[in-house]
């Protein structure tokens, strides 16, 4: 569910690659998902999995009228999903939770829903910024997808190269790279956490997908800030500062101003869209840091100033 680790991702599909199978799930015609690839061997089970995964990734493309296409890894078990920054989407079949006892919580269909299109949320968003920010990171987004291409290549053959480890390598060593995960990845989180929240109808779906019962307090308090149904206050802020919880004052006001249609949902997530873009560009454009409450501050702002 975060950006950063895309090195560790791609690694861990060439490890896994060995193993993975075709898909006996027929795709759709239509729709974003235009690969769909299993780790392990394909059941009846993690196949109508993958049914409701691709319905819903082609419900949020009719909402939103977005589609970016994506490749759909099924893995096996894990404690969390990822996207590559690319276009491939991984979700484990089976995504656990474990407690501070050492029990494990086993998520279920629902909540594995709300986080593909989470994850969804961010392949849209990296379309987007590749045209915004092509300048600043253009050759960085098409070493990504580069990236992505051969990992996928990788798990269709049954193979695993050195090229996703040299070209990962590679990028982390770049500039454009230190700048992208210095400034992005918390917006990011925020279209991703929202496009789930709007699509669903429901400013608490992301803190539902994240908990599980007898969850670690110090698990908690970084699911807390992405509940959009709650009042998050500047002192939180400061708490269990990360990606995920940066932007938890503009969570609130998107929660308090839900929208009632799929109109007024494309138009919401078009405003943070140019919203997000004006704050980055204003990040990008100094050497300094804003405070967490500046960075809220200024993209409630841009986001206000936008045509409601």
């Amino acid at each position: 569910m975060t950006l950063r680790p895309f090195i560790l991702s791609l690694l861990t599909f060439t490890t896994l690659s060995a193993t993975a199978q075709e898909s006996p799930c027929p795709l759709p015609s239509e729709g974003p998902v235009q690969n769909l690839i299993f780790v392990a061997k394909p059941t009846e089970e993690n196949c109508r999995l993958a049914q409701d995964l691709v319905d819903t990734l082609d419900q949020v493309r009719r909402t939103f009228l977005m589609a970016p296409p994506v490749t759909l890894v099924i893995g096996e078990q894990a404690g969390n999903a990822s996207f590559d920054n690319g276009h491939i989407i991984r979700i484990p079949q089976h995504l656990v939770f474990s407690d501070a006892q050492g029990g494990t919580y086993q998520a279920n269909t629902e909540q594995l829903k709300t986080v593909v299109v989470h994850e969804y949320g961010h392949a849209i968003l990296k379309e987007i910024w590749a045209q915004d920010f092509n300048e600043e990171f253009g050759e960085l987004f098409t070493g990504l997808e580069e990236i992505s291409t051969i990992a996928e290549t990788n798990l269709e053959l049954k193979i695993s190269s050195r090229a996703v480890r040299q070209m990962s390598a590679q990028l982390a060593n770049s500039d454009a790279y230190s700048l992208y995960f210095k400034t992005l990845p918390a917006y990011s989180e925020l279209y991703a956490d929202a496009l789930a929240v709007i699509f669903f109808d429901d400013p608490a779906v992301m803190y539902k997908a994240l908990y599980y019962p007898q969850i670690p307090a110090n698990k908690e308090v970084y699911i807390e800030p992405r509940n959009f149904a709650h009042e998050h206050s500047a002192e939180q802020l400061h708490a269990h500062p990360d990606e995920h919880t940066k932007l938890s004052l503009v969570r609130s006001f998107i929660g308090k101003n839900m929208p009632a249609n799929p109109e007024q949902k494309r138009h919401l997530m078009k405003r943070l869209e140019r919203a997000m873009t004006l704050a980055i560009r204003d990040e990008l454009s100094t050497t300094s840091t804003p405070s967490l409450e500046e960075a809220n501050t200024r993209l409630l702002h841009y986001f206000l100033e936008q045509n409601p």
